[in-house]
């Protein structure tokens, strides 16, 4: 169990956040998945869940501008990914993805918070939303950036070709779908991606597959989702589809539930240029559901 207090300087601001950082063992497998928690004295959390290929260190000014608002904030790499254990982008079946996040529920339960929010950016979205309508938790709701409802510009061959392929050699190995210059029109954004030595550039086939046969059990079970939603989507993501997000959309069942649309934006809109609108619509969104409980739960 690696248990550890780092102190880390935010986004080079005096506002010095204690990350604790440890890991919990996957009910699947028992592999040890890796996570970051940013503490305060509070009821109050947000638990997010990151993309493909990536790890959640890549969320300190999201972490900080939750924790700055009242949250406890606990970030976790999926299996395959970042600091936990497991195959690099590789899942068995999709399914492991929701069982390592109902994990890290009960940890939040074990501890208490009455108020948990989840928050899942692209592949971590498509995980989130799966998770409510497989496990319809008790959650005060769901947030989604980026989410991945549906391919981006992908081949048709790949995805024609995958599954055969998957059949015979599950770990076969391909290059990451991400493109690190999509991401936001910061190219400072897309070269830290690219320098990360945490960010994995290649993929297995099996994940691939995994993925595609969600997309159509996230739509089928579209009204099994009932929580309060915020969805937004970035208008010029070409990593993930946003015209599948926003059909998606229509169709869940929350009665709660608001659309962003942010037309000009890449698919990391927390990290983009002009990222103060999508804060913005976070903060508007948390304060709404959670600014009359802040002195009881705060």
């Amino acid at each position: 169990m690696l248990s550890s207090l780092t102190p880390i300087i935010l986004l080079c601001l005096k506002i010095v956040v204690m990350f604790k950082e440890e890991c919990f063992q996957s009910p699947v497998d028992s592999k040890k998945i890796f996570y970051r928690s940013a503490l305060r004295e509070t009821r109050k959390a947000v638990v997010i869940c990151h993309g493909a290929c990536e790890h959640s260190g890549r969320y300190q000014r999201l972490i900080k501008f939750l924790w700055e608002r009242g949250y406890s904030v606990f970030a976790y790499d999926h299996r395959g990914h970042g600091r936990s254990e497991g195959k690099r982008v590789h899942v068995d079946c999709f399914s492991d993805y929701l069982s390592d996040l109902d994990q890290m529920l009960n940890l939040l339960r074990n501890l208490n918070y009455l108020r948990i929010h989840l928050f899942g950016h692209s592949m971590g979205g498509l995980i989130t939303a799966r998770y409510i309508q497989e496990q319809q938790p008790d959650i005060a709701s769901l947030i989604l950036s980026s989410p991945l409802c549906g391919l981006g510009a992908t081949s048709k061959i790949k995805v024609i070709v995958a599954p055969i392929i998957a059949r015979i050699w599950p770990g076969f190995t391909l290059q990451s779908p991400v493109d690190e210059t999509l991401l936001s029109h910061d190219e400072l954004v897309g070269r830290e991606y690219g320098e990360d030595p945490m960010v994995f550039n290649m993929c297995t086939v099996k994940w691939g597959v995994e993925l595609m046969k969600s997309f159509p059990i996230l739509f089928k079970k579209a009204d099994l989702i009932r929580v309060p939603l915020l969805l937004m989507v970035a208008g010029a993501d070409k990593l993930t589809n946003p015209n599948a997000s926003r059909e998606f959309f229509k169709i869940i069942g929350s009665r709660d539930k608001k659309y962003y649309f942010f037309e000009d934006m890449y698919h990391e809109i927390f990290n983009e240029v002009e990222n103060d609108k999508p804060f913005g619509c976070l903060a508007d969104w948390l304060k709404t559901l959670d600014g009359d409980l802040c002195k009881e739960l705060g």
